[in-house]
């Protein structure tokens, strides 16, 4: 018989754990997340992926004779990680969420929600947009492949026979909320700056000139300089999605090796 079936009992529980932190992280990971991909597609991905990598991980740590609450907790944490692992590596289309709402309040736009099945939620036009342009630089630069060589990598930093768990990285948490919600404002300063400066245009017009209807002339104004400049700022926009991707790669490492 091929020695690929003559699986020992570890090498069946380190296969079977492999795969729940795999389905775990393909659940919530960024672009395969939405409900438009198929359960089956994301099920499919998981053992595909679990198959290869299964003969390089780490499956020493085995204790004989494991007790079911040992095997029930191998399975909390496995799902624990794949997902912490899946929500830190959408922390890069984050940025997009804050950026899109962001300009979207300063045009006046922030009432005009769209339904979008996908997200299972409503989203701003603004918002939609710039989530498709993330998504498409994203699978661009291979950043799909960068994932799935973190979430290998993870297999070494926390083994699937591991029997305890850091919690130390969470007191990242808050840096990391920080520091996403600064790339935001910066990836939506050039429109918001602008408006700003747009809207203090119209208000030194309508004092100047007291015919001038600011408040009706200033919403349909807002909305095409925002527009205007959002599409004019675009390149410098693509530019800084390489900067804020390798800064989320590299906190989501930061935050695996705490474990």
């Amino acid at each position: 018989m091929p020695e690929v079936f003559n699986w020992s009992e570890p090498h069946f529980i380190a296969f079977i754990l492999l795969l729940i932190r795999m389905s775990a992280f393909f659940v919530v990971w960024p672009v395969f997340y939405v409900s438009s991909v198929p359960v089956q597609v994301k099920v499919l991905l998981s053992v595909a992926v679990s198959v290869i990598l299964f003969p390089v991980i780490d499956k020493s740590g085995y204790v004989a004779q494991a007790s079911d609450t040992l095997i029930i907790w191998y399975v909390a944490k496995e799902v624990f990680v794949g997902v912490t692992i899946g929500y830190l590596a959408r922390l890069f289309f984050y940025i997009f969420n804050i950026a899109g709402d962001l300009i979207s309040i300063s045009m006046g736009l922030s009432g005009v929600q769209i339904l979008n099945p996908n997200f299972g939620g409503r989203s701003s036009a603004i918002e939609q947009f710039l989530i498709i342009i993330a998504t498409l630089f994203f699978i661009a630069i291979d950043g799909h492949h960068l994932l799935i060589m973190g979430i290998a990598d993870s297999f070494r930093l926390v083994p699937v026979f591991q029997n305890s768990v850091g919690i130390g990285g969470f007191e990242m948490s808050t840096l990391l909320f920080k520091e996403v919600t600064e790339m935001g404002v910066k990836m939506c300063a050039p429109a918001l700056v602008s408006i700003l400066f747009m809207n203090l245009a119209l208000a030194i017009i309508g004092k100047a000139v007291p015919q001038f209807n600011v408040l009706i002339t200033s919403l349909p104004v807002n909305i095409l300089f925002g527009f205007l400049v959002l599409f004019i700022s675009m390149p410098i926009l693509l530019w800084q999605m390489d900067a804020f991707l390798e800064l989320s790669v590299s906190r989501l490492f930061q935050f695996v090796r705490s474990y």
